[in-house]
């Protein structure tokens, strides 16, 4: 279908788009959509104005920008709301952390900020972290100059509160922020899919890059060297990828060289007579790793199965013994999840609902159906056992009852 650009003029339709440019397939087909929507809805007397879309890719980001990593999540429950600002943000139950964390907001600072927070939380609550890849960032100053700039964006006063982590090689922020705005209303669906997917990672590297300016030649093949040991899917992956047959590599270069070693040391390849071999699934626990970063650890907890039999659970049922719980309260956890085994699978299973840190041992039945979203709803029940005293009675009973049949 051929397209009339002149449509997309913000007079005539009053479409909102962040040009970045559409490069990619997954833009054009996005900016057909909206086309075909504006062309169904002229002929119609109540005109919708259709939702802010921001077109772009963060591969539009330039090498030369600096990189930040941004996560989103969120939650309705009120306790896990309440547990992320009395504990987590601060650091409480971190005895190593000498030097605890103070809380800031917008124009606030330390207790004020928390008590102003405290005051109006409601159970839904959102988490970002914003992880620059240097720590020449003055994050107090970048995290309000962040915010700022996504109220603009989306048209929405935040009320939310941050922390500084210092505690980890990369210092990073937390921000939460709360389920009703600043005047008490409350949030519906506040930030796009392509805003948390794109546009958030594009604002956070142009931030930091007028704060402290481009990376250097050196920066950027510092930051390279780390992709080399890198836990997570990396652009030297999509090369092994493509060179390797039958799960097998000769490498030609020494970066993909140096890369292939770390997956031995990942126990996701190994090397004999000049020639990797990757194991099983290699790939699939890397891309996994980077959604669910206790992936990669979480092969090391089975008993009864391989390592590389480790899969990500999609759906059905599984009954299994509950091998390791994770839950967001752990510092260095981003998802609720459970490791259940059985003597035939073994399943990382991604929870919403906060695990209890007692079923680790137990037997216990996963049940779990796609919602009317498409998102995966997952269920953990404990099957409770009949002790040793209980089944004798149960098979004194059925031994009398099979005499009386006699």
């Amino acid at each position: 279908m051929s397209l009339d650009w002149s449509k997309f003029k913000r007079k005539k339709n009053r479409l909102r788009i962040r040009w970045q440019w559409a490069k990619y397939d997954d833009d054009i087909d996005q900016v057909k959509k909206f086309y075909r929507a504006i062309r169904r809805n002229k002929s119609s007397s109540s005109y919708a104005k259709p939702k802010n879309i921001f077109i772009g890719n963060r591969n539009l980001i330039s090498p030369k920008q600096q990189n930040v990593m941004v996560k989103f999540n969120y939650s309705r429950i009120e306790k896990s709301h309440k547990t992320l600002l009395e504990q987590y943000l601060p650091q409480e139950r971190k005895e190593n952390v000498k030097e605890k964390p103070v809380f800031f907001s917008a124009k606030r600072e330390g207790q004020e900020a928390y008590e102003a927070y405290k005051s109006n939380m409601v159970p839904l609550h959102f988490k970002i972290i914003l992880s620059p890849e240097t720590n020449r960032l003055p994050l107090k100053n970048y995290t309000r100059a962040y915010m700022e700039r996504v109220e603009w964006e989306l048209g929405v006063k935040f009320d939310w509160v941050a922390v500084v982590h210092t505690d980890k090689p990369h210092h990073h922020v937390h921000i939460l922020i709360n389920g009703a705005d600043r005047d008490g209303k409350p949030l519906k669906r506040p930030f796009p899919r392509d805003f948390v997917t794109r546009r958030s990672h594009i604002i956070a590297s142009e931030i930091a890059t007028n704060i402290i300016g481009q990376r250097s030649m050196e920066d950027i093949a510092l930051s390279n060297d780390r992709k080399l040991s890198s836990n997570r899917w990396t652009s030297y992956d999509e090369d092994i990828q493509k060179l390797s047959k039958n799960n097998k590599i000769v490498p030609e270069s020494e970066r993909l060289r140096r890369r292939l070693n770390h997956l031995i040391e990942l126990d996701l390849a190994t090397y004999e007579n000049g020639i990797y071999s990757l194991e099983k699934n290699w790939d699939t626990t890397l891309q996994i790793t980077g959604r669910y970063n206790s992936f990669l650890y979480a092969r090391d907890e089975l008993k009864w199965n391989l390592k590389n039999d480790l899969k990500l659970f999609e759906g059905g049922q599984i009954s299994g013994i509950v091998r390791k719980v994770y839950t967001l309260d752990d510092e260095y956890e981003n998802n609720n999840a459970v490791i259940i085994e059985n003597k035939n699978e073994a399943y990382f299973v991604p929870l919403f609902n906060r695990p209890s840190k007692k079923m680790e041992g137990k037997e216990c039945v996963i049940e779990a159906s796609a919602t009317s979203k498409g998102r995966l709803a997952a269920k953990i029940y404990t099957i409770s056992k009949k002790t040793e005293k209980e089944k004798n009675v149960s098979q004194g009973k059925s031994s009398e009852k099979t005499k009386r049949m006699r």
